[in-house]
């Protein structure tokens, strides 16, 4: 692990553990993000991922969001910073528009692009081969450290091949010339160290890469493996040689052939074809990973839509083992005690932080700017799972052993890793920076909200710390694109930062002095290093094309934050600390006048780009705001006239309602559950504590009514925890209520009715319950199968197509029962009005229980017209979620057809009980002469638990033998009169 005598090689290490086969990415990040799983319910293979291909189809407005012909992207970080510092003509554009004749001459497909010199390669000779061997060592130790997708020893064999004269193909000698081109950017100084090439160095370097672009436009015959692994490495080097746009086509085209090839694909054994070639496997699962790696990174840099998406694959990772112990007869084990580290390592913990980016960045495109604690939720899950992916590497890579102690190759894969974590804590923090969310919310969230938001403060001076020192090494080279990229993120964080806090927009307490990093946190100790790294980066990024010189973009908030701090110290004598800004009001100055110059001069100080700047200024970084066009520009120019604000005008009914990974599929509100609980438990106390003691006449709606009370609590509580987690799931099962108690209550009701007018009846009394109680035993029988069915990611899909037509059915049955119910009302109100029966005790109950059947009628219709529609929820894809039926998006539809029609039904059983007309005791009966007569009942010596299966079976099974029918009437002994009605 430390530094050896001679300049060691990846061929000096092997793995530390190697296994057969294995998983293909989606499941090996299950275990690590088991979050979405319950998202999906068509594909299992891919429910880890659902975020990843949901489109944003929240587009805005796009009015200067092009330049010189390129597009910019609306949420590119140069075009939005340009936005949030323009203010009608009083301040300067960030974007330097070239005049309409520059560059006229340059390629459409490297129009942006540095410019270069033609090399001369009519005379093209290949190097000495002890230069050579050079060259390809360098490339794998230094030049491509965690994008490992060559075998190092085929590649050598290659070399050898070459230098025999041997016939080898144009792409293979392709491959071997851009690994050259990539190696030859650096070179090795007297100490050894590995340093940036000279002007002859990278003339050199561009005669290798134009040579082999000659050899692959003439290349022939069918794709193969070395026509794509020559294209990527053609990739790289002109995205380290400052040509990103000529190598994005270069990627497209890559990425067609990569398909073409099937790299995409998890190769599966035929019976009777060949053994697939170990090696040829696993470089095709290293191509395809790092492309798509690569892929994440220039989309959100570039401001592009990602050509590669995880649902469209089912490729294995690559296998954690070093090139030479990977032989087309197999995988080499070493025999070893504790084992050694493996270069593999690091590629495959790139990957899997790519995935976790690029999951990040489609759910930030997707949440809802009203919805602030999706945000805080969000940048605490996602920092959970870069905490996670980071505890999980080796100690070589996860900053356990000091970098200083490791072999270059080594010590280049920890500085890549570790880049790479601090922009994925950056990346998915930033956005909180946008306002104060803690005004609108409170507690423990509010907490959160603070706590993320330091961690975002931190990572980015982590970061320019991290520059700084790094270039103090001379290792902050023209090549790392990705490094400049992430410096420009970490101190436009800290500027935006800065001006956030003189705008009052954030908390200004956030790091306590009382704390050991309060000096570090200063908002003057901050700027100071931020000019610093602005530094380092503009030294690296003279070379860089017009794309990426982040120069102008930094200079032009270095000076909004420089005339506020320099006004600051010339109003006030106190140290400006974070913790000093009052969080209640704005910066407070001696006198008005101070405050008032501040703010003139923030909006209308003009920003100079340097002189060296010209050429185009496309935009970078796709997804910093993600739809926040009005909170950036209200950022930046506070009372700002409307008409110069950028408005998105997306239709608020298609997108706000709806939130990623909601249980509720939208953000449930909050007061409406608070509400609904009290007025359900009055409703409660009602039922319990009334004067009538009619328990066995209405015992089930008191019941009813608790059950909705803590529903409705529990709703409250799922109001502010509704993202999918196993917690939450339970609570909102929990919280459903058990709806077919209602039906029963009303059913039971009913028998009460014909129990006390026997001989009206259309239906035996005794037999009300067995029969409804069936009916509803079925329909929740239907409906549980269907949503078994339907729900489960396992089911084929005529399985769910049969679920759903189940739950179908069993609301349409159970529509069907109610209507029968009515029914039964109706014809026995109709024989008592034939049987001259008119009296109150029995109009009022059946008026109730009429109205109450309604009620759930009109629930069962809505529930009825809600599966009608699409309700195949998968809460991890929005585009899905936007199909499904307004029903099921829109929370006031649960609220007024569910909820209001059942407290209805509580609150008229409370207030006409049918305890006020009805005997408690079903065997009292009324005669036709109006008297009341208590019939005596047949004595049940069933055992116990007969009486229990009996009332569980609604009477169909062990049912009482009685020797009289309780329909029949007659003044005989076994009767006696009570009153007369």
């Amino acid at each position: 692990m430390g530094r050896s005598p001679r300049r060691q090689s990846s061929r000096d290490v092997s793995p530390s553990r190697v296994e057969p086969e294995h998983e293909t990415a989606v499941d090996s990040l299950a275990s690590a993000h088991p979050s979405p799983n319950l998202g999906s319910v068509n594909r299992d293979e891919i429910r880890v991922s659902a975020a990843q291909s949901i489109p944003c189809r929240r587009l805005p407005s796009e009015p200067n969001e092009t330049m010189n012909g390129q597009y910019l992207g609306p949420s590119s970080a140069q075009s939005f910073l340009d936005q949030a510092l323009r203010r009608s003509g009083e301040a300067p554009s960030l974007l330097i528009q070239s005049p309409s004749n520059v560059e006229i001459d340059t390629s459409t497909l490297s129009f942006g692009d540095a410019k270069v010199c033609q090399a001369d390669i009519a005379q093209f000779a290949w190097p000495d081969q002890g230069i050579a061997i050079q060259l390809l060592d360098r490339y794998f130790e230094f030049a491509s450290p965690t994008y490992r997708y060559m075998h190092e020893p085929t590649m050598h064999r290659w070399l050898d091949r070459i230098y025999d004269k041997d016939d080898v193909s144009v792409a293979t000698q392709a491959c071997v010339l851009l690994i050259f081109a990539s190696a030859a950017a650096f070179t090795i100084d007297s100490g050894g160290d590995t340093v940036d090439a000279s002007s002859q160095g990278w003339q050199l370097s561009e005669t290798y890469y134009q040579k082999a672009e000659t050899l692959l436009s003439e290349e022939t015959g069918p794709p193969r493996l070395e026509s794509v692994q020559a294209r990527f490495a053609a990739v790289q080097y002109l995205l380290s040689s400052s040509r990103p746009n000529k190598g994005l086509f270069t990627f497209g085209t890559m990425v067609q052939l990569m398909q073409a090839v099937g790299l995409h694909r998890k190769a599966v054994e035929k019976a009777g074809s060949s053994i697939p070639d170990p090696i040829t496997v696993q470089m095709h699962r290293r191509l395809f990973w790092c492309a798509f790696t690569l892929d994440k990174y220039l989309s959100i840099i570039m401001g592009r839509m990602p050509l590669l998406h995880i649902d469209n694959t089912n490729q294995a990772l690559p296998m954690v083992v070093n090139d030479e112990d990977l032989t087309s007869e197999g995988v080499r084990q070493h025999i070893s005690k504790y084992g050694r580290d493996c270069l593999l390592h690091a590629t495959v913990a790139h990957i899997e932080i790519s995935i976790t980016l690029a999951r990040a960045s489609q759910e930030q495109c997707s949440l809802p700017s009203i919805t602030e604690r999706c945000h805080v939720e969000a940048a605490m899950r996602w920092g959970v799972d870069i905490h996670d992916w980071h505890s999980r590497l080796p100690p070589i890579l996860s900053g356990a052993v000091h970098s200083s102690s490791l072999i270059p190759c080594f010590r280049r894969q920890h500085s890549i890793l570790t880049l790479a974590r601090l922009h994925a804590i950056m990346f998915v923090t930033r956005p909180l920076l946008l306002r104060d969310l803690s005004t609108d919310l409170r507690g423990t969230e509010a907490q959160q909200y603070r706590d993320q938001l330091r961690t975002c403060i931190r990572t980015a001076r982590d970061v320019v710390d991290l520059i700084n020192s790094s270039s103090r090494n001379r290792v902050l080279f023209p090549a790392f694109w990705f490094s400049q990229y992430i410096a420009f993120s970490a101190i436009s964080i800290i500027h935006i930062y800065i001006i956030q806090l003189s705008r009052h927009r954030i908390p200004a307490d956030l790091f306590s002095t009382a704390s050991q990093e309060s000096d570090m946190m200063t908002v003057e100790s901050l700027y100071q290093l931020a000019k610093v790294g602005q530094g380092h980066l503009a030294e690296a990024g003279l070379k860089s094309a017009p794309v990426w010189r982040y120069g102008p973009i930094l200079e032009s908030l270095s000076a909004q934050t420089g005339k506020y701090l320099s006004l600051l110290r010339n109003s006030s004598t106190h140290e400006l600390r974070a913790s000093d800004v009052p969080m209640s009001r704005t910066i407070q100055l001696p006198n008005n006048s101070n405050a008032h110059q501040i703010a003139n001069h923030m909006v209308q100080t003009e920003s100079v780009a340097p002189d060296h700047v010209t050429g185009p200024q496309p935009g970078t970084d796709a997804l910093w705001m993600n739809g926040h066009e009005t909170l950036w520009n209200d950022l930046m120019a506070e009372n700002l006239d409307n008409n110069y604000l950028t408005m998105d005008f997306w239709p608020q009914f298609d997108n706000l309602p709806m939130v990623l990974y909601s249980l509720y599929v939208y953000a449930p509100n909050k007061v409406a559950p608070v509400l609904f609980t009290v007025l359900y438990g009055i409703s409660a106390v009602g039922h319990i504590w009334h004067r009538y003691r009619a328990w066995r006449m209405i015992g089930l709606q008191p019941m009813c009514a608790v059950f909705y009370t803590a529903g409705y609590a529990l709703r409250e509580y799922g109001a502010f925890d509704y993202l999918y987690s196993t917690t939450n799931l339970n609570v909102y099962i929990i919280s459903q209520p058990y709806r077919p108690l209602l039906e029963l209550s009303n059913y039971h009701v009913l028998g009460r009715i014909l129990y006390y007018v026997p001989y009206c009846a259309p239906f035996p009394p005794n037999r009300i319950m067995s029969l409804f109680g069936a009916l509803v035993a079925v329909v929740e029988a239907l409906g549980g199968l269907g949503v078994a069915f339907a729900s489960n990611p396992s089911s084929s899909l005529s399985l769910k197509e049969l679920g759903s037509k189940l739950t179908k059915a069993s609301l349409a049955v159970q529509l069907a029962v109610i209507v029968v119910c009515i029914a039964f009302a109706g014809l026995f109100f109709i024989n008592c009005k034939r049987e001259g029966i008119r009296s109150r005790k029995i109009n009022i109950p059946l008026i109730i229980l009429s109205a109450s059947m309604f009620l759930i009628l009109i629930r069962c219709i809505y529930r009825l017209v809600e599966h009608l529609g699409n309700v195949g929820l998968n809460i991890g894809d929005l585009e899905a979620m936007r199909e499904l039926t307004p029903i099921l998006r829109y929370e006031w539809f649960f609220y007024v057809f569910e909820s209001t029609t059942m407290l209805l039904n509580s609150v008229i059983w409370n207030v006409w009980h049918p305890g006020r007309y009805l005997p408690r005791l079903h065997n009292v009966q009324l005669s036709p002469d109006g008297s009341e007569v208590e019939v005596e009942e047949d004595a049940d010596t069933r055992p116990l638990l007969t009486k229990a299966g009996s009332i569980l079976t609604f009477g169909i099974l062990f049912r009482h033998k009685k020797t009289q029918r309780d329909s029949s009437y007659s003044l005989d002994s076994r009767h006696s009169c009570i009153s007369q009605t």
